[in-house]
């Protein structure tokens, strides 16, 4: 799994995840 980091608009925070499949992201805590 590719890993990505996201930036959560919401709470302006940058979220880690790892992409499962296209369109399918986990997010680790």
């Amino acid at each position: 799994g590719e890993q990505i980091r996201v930036r959560n608009e919401s709470s302006q925070r940058i979220v880690y995840g790892a992409v499962l499949e296209p369109g399918l992201v986990r997010v680790n805590p």
